[in-house]
């Protein structure tokens, strides 16, 4: 027990943690509150976080399963769980009214009060594991290191905060528990609930119990015979598991979507959740039965125990309705980054040796991302064998501590998105480490009580400088890619009335959450991707490698699309192939672990409709097909970008149109017949777009024209000029000809 000078000066070490903690994380307000509004930072899933929050808040406390504005015209069923969402509209209610402005500043402030949240019980499980003080060491790696505070900064309300929060919990009422004699049913309470909060926060929160349950199997091996601790340790998680298991069952069956306590998918909820706890609980019921019956029982035989107890959740699997496999394949899946979807998402990539970046890249990124903090566990080693042998009734404790990191880095290193998990076990044993190493180095540094503590913080800020630049500077908190062109230019979208049954917008799968928040328009493709209807990635691929214009307007027509937003479209063609079955392949992503990747192109890809868009706006490399009638540039972004030497806005923004139908007659027999209009952009730009068809033998040509003379949306263009080579006129179009493919009857005769 620390001395009570010693517990003032920890808790007041700890106060500043925290001020140090919510003070980072919003660091970056000035940029997510500015004169435009609420600018969410992260990812496109923070704005469709914000999209349901609002969706609750206008019908709280209800919550929308389906989304009709996802895989236009059909809709999807939403697959996330909805507590973070529910947590907004329920703060946004309290507070003020259900607009979207109101929702979206509830939902950027909130990150950073769950972030120090986490802080604090970082401090706790220090406690609950390695015994004293909350430790405040542990909370100042936690408090700053960009693993951490990328959770949780303000601007970003997306659920892995809360995913760490709810682990953090379920771990420390699991430590606790560890410690005392009797294992009584609060904690275990604590630990059920938590769980079960966990599941209606994220799908794949069965990672928890595992880590739990990997535990109390190493327990139960390493334990000695008659050891009690593997008995009670088994019972708290049989206990936790039953109380998850059954509030999962109740919770899910009134309030989870219709028929989700029979199903077995893995998203949004299921019985499945339930069903991963029961067998938890059951699967631990079991050791600490073995244990208790067989106290004396030796290795070999204590081994033979913990595989029945596995056999049981195994066999449940193995004779399982097929749904329910279906589910467990769906996680694994995921876990494992084993479809083309998954494999395209950042955050399911290695940590190192992804083949994406070079390596040294990747290695700078986890340094700047977790600090030193890997590197100084090697340092926790010696306090750890010390306290083991010091204290047998405090191993189970070290035990779990130990279980906890190494499956933590194993995850980390596997999938990036588990930084911010790992940093919690990653900080307490730096901070171990440096109590360690303190405690060598303050006797020779004074007598004073202050030696120990300074060196401590000047060993933990040393474990933090790689990440210290990124998180003071605010520059963690990472605005969506292209938001500054992306984000006016959808805002403008927003005010773009939709012709009837032309209502949705095509873009990248990545652009989707955006655009239904900031344009407020359907999609067809959304981040979602394969985990709602496998059509809405599928079409979209199919668009993005399409050559002939008539079968991109087919596809157009079905999915009711009137918009197609598009930035460089290379990435996006060699990614979304996968889901293009039958389509050629135009670009190759090539992986490297020195370099990096790069894309291998076919030159077709330049005649691949998308690529005439965004490149040539329409027209076609060297001029050789007549420009696609059915688009016109409405938007672009300000940037210019240059790909593959050509040079184009990092965003242009389409208008799907049927174009006016010019009916030329007098035209020379043969000849090229031409119709031309000069477009200036708003990003000071001009172009020609130029359509073409060959006169008949009685002198008659077809041609359509995708712009009105004059406005089209910030776009400008000419009348249209038409001519054979030899007469020429000029025709001014409106607005509705353009629209609706109304037929215009031109004489170039006079």
């Amino acid at each position: 027990m620390p001395a009570p000078g010693a517990q003032s000066r920890s808790a007041l070490a700890l106060a500043a943690v925290l001020v140090l903690a919510l003070a980072v994380r919003y660091l970056s307000y000035g940029r997510i509150f500015g004169p435009e509004g609420v600018l969410l930072a992260a990812d496109g899933d923070t704005y469709y976080h914000a999209l349901r929050a609002e969706r609750i808040a206008l019908d709280w406390p209800h919550v929308p399963w389906f989304d009709p504005g996802m895989n236009h015209p059909y809709g999807a069923e939403i697959p996330w769980p909805p507590l973070l969402d529910q947590l907004v509209a329920t703060v946004a209610v309290a507070t003020g009214p259900a607009t979207p402005e109101h929702v979206a500043g509830v939902a950027a402030l909130l990150p950073p009060l769950l972030g120090l949240a986490v802080v604090v019980l970082v401090a706790a499980l220090g406690a609950a594991l390695l015994g004293g003080s909350p430790w405040w060491e542990a909370a100042l790696l936690v408090a700053l290191l960009p693993a951490a505070v990328r959770q949780s900064f303000v601007g970003r309300p997306d659920h892995h905060v809360l995913e760490v929060l709810l682990s953090a919990t379920a771990f420390l009422a699991y430590a606790v528990a560890l410690r005392r004699e009797r294992t009584g049913w609060a904690l275990p309470a604590l630990l059920g609930g938590t769980l079960a909060l966990s599941f209606w926060n994220w799908s794949g929160s069965a990672l928890y119990p595992l880590v739990l349950a990997v535990h109390v199997a190493a327990l139960h091996l390493v334990a000695p015979a008659g050891d009690p601790a593997p008995a009670r340790a088994a019972s708290a998680l049989a206990r936790g598991g039953l109380v998850a298991a059954l509030a999962l069952v109740a919770s899910v069956a009134l309030l989870g979507p219709p028929g989700a306590l029979a199903s077995a998918r893995l998203t949004p909820i299921s019985g499945l959740s339930a069903a991963i706890c029961a067998a938890t609980a059951g699967g631990a019921a079991l050791v600490g039965a073995a244990r208790r019956l067989d106290a004396g029982a030796g290795g070999l035989r204590r081994a033979g125990h913990l595989a029945l107890a596995a056999l049981l959740p195994a066999a449940l699997a193995l004779v399982a309705p097929s749904g329910l496999r279906t589910g467990l394949a769906h996680g694994l899946t995921a876990l494992s980054a084993s479809s083309p979807w998954y494999a395209t998402i950042r955050e399911f990539w290695p940590l190192v040796l992804s083949g994406r970046q070079p390596w040294t890249t990747e290695v700078l990124l986890a340094l700047f991302a977790l600090g030193l903090t890997p590197l100084a566990l090697p340092f926790a080693v010696r306090p750890f064998l010390r306290a083991w042998r010091a204290s047998p009734e405090g191993r189970p404790a070290l035990l779990f501590l130990l279980v906890w990191t190494a499956l933590a880095i194993g995850l980390v290193l596997a999938r990036r998105r588990f930084e911010g998990y790992a940093i919690l076990p990653l900080a307490i044993g730096a901070a171990w480490a440096a109590r360690e190493i303190a405690a060598s180095l303050a006797p020779r540094l004074g007598t004073s009580r202050l030696a120990r503590p300074t060196v401590t913080l000047a060993l933990l800020l040393a474990v933090a400088a790689p990440g210290l630049p990124v998180t003071l500077t605010g520059s963690v908190a990472e605005l969506p890619a292209g938001a500054a062109d992306k984000v006016p230019l959808l805002g403008w979208l927003r005010g773009v009335p939709s012709a009837p049954g032309r209502e949705g917008v095509l873009a990248a799968w990545s652009e989707g959450h955006e655009i239904q928040w900031l344009a407020r328009k359907p999609v067809v493709s959304t981040p979602f991707g394969t985990d709602i209807d496998p059509r809405s990635l599928g079409d979209q691929a199919a668009f993005y490698a399409i050559r002939d214009p008539e079968a991109a307007a087919s596809l157009l027509v079905r999915r009711r699309v009137g918009f197609v937003l598009l930035s460089n479209p290379v990435n996006e063609i060699a990614t979304v192939a996968a889901f293009a079955p039958g389509a050629p392949a135009y670009a190759f992503e090539e992986r490297d672990p020195v370099t990096g990747s790069r894309y291998a192109l076919r030159p077709e890809l330049f005649d691949l409709v998308v690529s005439r868009l965004w490149f040539f706006d329409g027209a076609s490399r060297a001029g050789k097909a007549p420009g696609l009638a059915g688009y016109r540039l409405l938007a672009e972004s300000r940037t210019p970008v240059e790909v593959l030497g050509h040079r184009a806005q990092a965003y242009k923004l389409f208008g799907v149109v049927e174009g006016a139908l010019l009916r030329v007659r007098g035209a020379r027999p043969g000849a090229t017949v031409s119709a031309t209009v000069a477009v200036e952009t708003i990003a000071d730009r001009g172009f020609l777009w130029t359509g073409r068809a060959v006169a008949g033998a009685d002198g008659t040509a077809a041609l359509r024209v995708p712009y009105a003379s004059g406005t089209n949306g910030t776009s400008l263009a000419s009348a249209c000029r038409v001519e054979d080579g030899v007469r020429q006129r000029i025709v001014t179009l409106g607005e509705a000809q353009v629209a609706g493919g109304a037929a215009t009857d031109l004489d170039l005769r006079g």
